[in-house]
Parts: structure tokens; sequence; C-alpha cells
């Protein structure tokens, strides 16, 4: 098995059938993991539809190269030797391309090596396999389900590319998803990129409508169940987009470049809402009017906000990768609102005047050294710290989630009643009930119109269960789990003694971040082990 060549179409270019010189341009396809050319067949067919309207119109004849990968080489701890196996594919397919008599193409090089008319699309895993190839010698570069961002320092990011690039996304795919496109946007379209990032969602399109439909349930990829969705028809949609993006490139078109501008518009509607919860974006960012496309000094500062190092794409708890300040910041007054939700009791009851602070940690050490406390301050005003850590990671997620779960150290309502020789207030919601429905609501309501629809018609609704270790490390280093419709979380409560000490009446929580739950309305709560 080798690379698969479909050659470019022929004939007259315009519609009037006269003659003019054509643009050759050769768009090389990386599979997926473990997928081969004859696993893109709907999308060679697409794309052979599509080229051949391109060419009449624009003059643009594509060729179409799709890569045959050794993956029984790749090795994922060897990024080198996996990198050499990707790359010596695109090599060996550009270069079957140039041995065909028929096929008119030939590769134009610039001074610095780089191939003018190659455009590289890597499909998943691709992206990171191929390393550094895209960046220094092809001349675009198109992601199909996959992302390049800030990750442990192994892969370049988007924002470095240097020239033009066209990320799609399927809204049903649950590998490259929602989320994780997010953080791409964020990091492909801030003010300091030097070129147009372009990113477009197809509706009813998962991970595999990439290539050969077959979705991988290991690996959490969404169904789609809509009877009227057929493999050919989004296969076609992909192709457009990116005959959309080649028209903009090599034939200028003003046209093209506005499609791509509308689709990445409306990507950054539906995704937004996500990031401002995340903490990319400000809290005050109103994401029903403001447009990414603006080119006034409030979106450079938004984005500029939003740049950063990008976590959240790997399963790892290093701190190195946690330290986005927008994310330590949301954590922050999420733990100032956590025990605020506490006293709401007694609010409006009492002449104190009570300060909530908070104090977010990236060490896990830190964390389990540290208390909440109580501190009185002038005759009638209380302070109280809390603390805080955003890097718990939750069992059952481990391939996807990319969202913040916290876990909290707060003072209990009783405790604070005796320290102000308060009534004890009585309180019928749980905490554990009181922390999630916050988020649960609030990640709810910030939803775009259409995401909140699509759960409530077949989402999973999430329930909050309570846990209780014996002991307090055991709390600390033990993982929520996520099941079917439930949420697993640890709570672990010390003694509530009748004195006014800063150390009693501790409550450890731990409780996912508005963002988490957005990510499950979006993502999760749509998949088949958590589907009704």
């Amino acid at each position: 098995m080798g690379p698969q060549v479909q050659k470019a179409p022929t004939g007259a270019v315009s519609k009037d059938g006269r003659e003019s010189q054509k643009r050759p341009v050769l768009l090389v396809l990386v599979p997926g993991a473990f997928l081969y050319p004859k696993d893109y067949d709907a999308l060679k067919k697409a794309l052979e539809t599509v080229s051949n309207e391109l060419y009449r119109q624009k003059g643009i004849a594509v060729t179409l190269g799709v890569a045959c990968p050794d993956w029984t080489k790749v090795d994922p701890a060897n990024f080198s030797q996996s990198m050499d196996v990707v790359n010596e594919a695109i090599e060996e397919t550009i270069a079957m391309v140039q041995s065909l008599e028929d096929s008119g193409f030939e590769i134009e090089k610039n001074v610095f090596g780089r191939y003018e008319n190659v455009v590289v699309a890597l499909h998943s895993v691709s992206a990171l396999a191929a390393g550094l190839f895209p960046f220094q010698k092809a001349k675009h570069l198109i992601l199909l389900g996959s992302n390049l961002v800030h990750a442990s320092g192994l892969w370049p990011s988007l924002d470095t590319y240097p020239l033009s690039s066209l990320s799609i996304y399927g809204d049903l795919d649950g590998q490259s998803h929602a989320a994780k496109a997010a953080i791409a946007l964020c990091a492909g379209r801030h003010k300091d990129c030097m070129r147009s990032h372009y990113f477009c969602m197809i509706p009813n399109c998962n991970h595999a409508s990439f290539s050969n439909g077959v979705r991988n349930t290991l690996r959490g990829d969404i169904a789609i169940t809509s009877p009227d969705v057929r493999l050919d028809d989004t296969a076609h949609a992909i192709c457009n987009t990116i005959a959309q993006f080649l028209a903009s490139e090599y034939a200028q078109s003003g046209e093209a470049r506005e499609f791509l501008n509308c689709e990445t518009e409306k990507t950054w509607k539906t995704l937004s809402p996500y990031l401002r919860e995340l903490g990319r974006l400000p809290s005050d960012y109103d994401c029903s009017t403001s447009s990414i496309s603006r080119s006034d000094g409030e979106l450079e500062r938004v984005l500029s906000y939003a740049a950063g190092r990008e976590a959240a794409t790997m399963a790892s708890t290093s701190p190195e990768l946690l330290n986005h300040p927008g994310e330590l910041g949301r954590a922050e007054e999420f733990a100032i609102r956590a025990q605020q939700l506490i006293l709401q009791p007694i609010l409006g009851h009492t002449k104190c005047n009570i300060k909530v602070t908070a104090q977010v940690h990236t060490s896990q050490k830190n964390f389990m050294y540290s208390k909440a406390r109580m501190c009185p301050e002038k005759s009638s005003d209380l302070h109280i710290s809390v603390q805080c850590i955003s890097n718990v990671q939750v069992q059952g997620t481990e391939f996807s989630m990319v969202s913040p779960f916290y876990a909290l150290k707060l003072k209990s309502l009783k405790q604070v009643c005796i320290m102000l020789q308060h009534d004890v207030a009585d309180d019928t919601e749980t905490i554990c009930e009181k922390l999630f429905n916050s988020s649960w609501k609030r990640a709810f309501d910030a939803s775009a119109n259409h995401i909140r629809e699509r759960f409530t018609e077949r989402g999973q609704p999430l329930i909050c269960k309570e846990i209780h270790p014996s002991r307090a490390p055991d709390w600390v280093t033990s993982r929520p789990v996520l099941t079917p419709g439930c949420l697993e979380i640890n709570a672990f409560t010390t003694k509530e003694e009748a004195d006014t000490s800063d150390v009693s009446g501790c409550l450890y929580y731990q409780c996912p971040s508005v963002a988490w739950c957005m990510e499950y309305i979006m993502v999760h709560g749509l998949k088949d082990e958590y589907q009704r």
C-alpha cells in the first residue's frame, strides 16, 4: 500500500471556454492514526467535484495526493522517529506526483526551499506527528479535526505559523472537540499573528466524518443521530471550505475570503462564551455583540489577554501547563463566589461586614498544607480567606476533558455563625448541591442558543453525588468520577467545635468549574456513554 494520487482537472478555465494560464496546486492529505488512503474515498470523491468547479472558475488545478504513513513504525514515546515516518510519507507523495508524466504538476520552490504550490492537510493526530514539515516547507496548512497549540513544548503552535491556515472542525467531534477548538481559535486569532488563520465548524460532523465515517467509540467520538445526514454531503461541505481557502490564497478571491471570515465569525460566536468562562476572555466580554473581525483596540486587548501558555489539550497535572493567568483569575473568582453561596442564609441578617478573599494554588503540596481561615477585622468586620487548586483530574474523561476542575477549602456556615455569635442558620440545600447547581446554571445560561437546544434534545442531564472519604488526605488525592448522568465528587468536613478557632469548621470540596460544565454541555453529555 502506498500513496494515492487524484489528478488535476483539465480543459477550459472560464465559463465561456476561453483558455488562460492555470495555477497548479498540490494538496497533500495526511491520514489520521492508523488510517490509510482507502479510508478517504468520500473526501476524494467530493474534492474531485469541487476541484472541477474551482478550476473552471478560478483556474486553480488541484492535484490530490493522499500520503500513506507506515503507522507500525510510529512510536508515541519517540517523537523524532514518529516525525520522520510522517515526513517521509509526505515527501514520498510529492515525489510520486512529480514522477507522473501526465500530472502536469511541477513544484515551485522559493529561495528558502519552501514549496510555493504545496498545501498540506493534516487529519487528527497527524498534525502532531508531522512536526515542523508544514512550517518549513508547505505554503499553507489545513487542519482537519486537529489542533496545534502550545502543549509540552514538543510541537509548534498555530499562532507561530508564518502563512495563512485553515482549521475545520465538526460540531459533534468528540476527540478534537469544541473546547479544544476554542483554545486553538484564541491562539490563531490574537493580534500578534502575522497571517490569517480561518476557522470553520461543520454542522452534524464528527471526527470520523473526515475519513470513512467509522466512529471510534473508545476515543469518545459523538454519534450523528440525524437520519438525514449523509457522509457524502458532509465531505462536500468540508471540501467546499477547502476550495474557498485555496481560492482566497491562490486567486485572491474576495468572495472566498468573505466566506471564510463569515465562517470564522460564526465559530467565534459559538465558542467565545466558553472562552470567557474559561478565563481566556475578560469576564465583562459581551459575546452576543462583539466580533472577532473588529479592527479596533478592544479586540486587540481581548485577544492579547487570551494569548499565553496553552495547556488543556493534554491530561497533565503539571503546574507548568496550568498557569494561564486568566484561568487562575477565574478560579479565584469561583472560590470567592463559592464561599459567598455558603454564607447566603446570613447575608443581610448580620451587621458584620464579611470580606472573602481567595488564594489559588498550582502546587498540590502547597494546597494540602494550606487552610481556610477567619480573622476579625476592626470591630464589626470579618475576613475569610479560602483556598483553591484547579488541576484536579476527573476519572472517566482522561482523553478529552480540557476545562479546570477545582478543589476548594472553605469555611462552614455553622462556624461563621459561631464566630459572629449569630444564630446558626438552617440551610435545606447541601453545600455540594449549592456549588454544583450554581456552576451548572451559569454554564447552561452562558451557552449559545443552539448548544442549549441540542443538549436539551439529546444530552444527558448531570446530577452531583457527594462522597465522604474518612481522611482529609484521601479527599485531596481521590479523583472525582464521571459516570452516565452522575458526577461523584469528594468532600471532607473538619469538626465544627463551638469555639472561634480559625481552623475549625473547614469544608473541603471538589467542584466543576463553569467552563467544565459548559464543556460537558457542548461535548461529553452528548456521548454514547452519557446519553439517555
